[in-house]
């Protein structure tokens, strides 16, 4: 059981890594949907 703690904490790291990624990437979409959205709703 020990020897498999190290293993599970890689999984985690680069778990949460991914999801960092996953997250950035998704709020980047976001952001430049509002953006677009602002900008077709309020020519400047």
């Amino acid at each position: 059981m020990i020897h498999h703690k190290p293993c599970v904490g890689g999984y985690l790291k680069t778990a949460v890594v991914l999801a960092n990624k996953l997250v950035r990437i998704i709020w980047r979409i976001l952001t430049d949907c509002i953006d677009f959205n602002i900008k077709k709703a309020f020519p400047v």
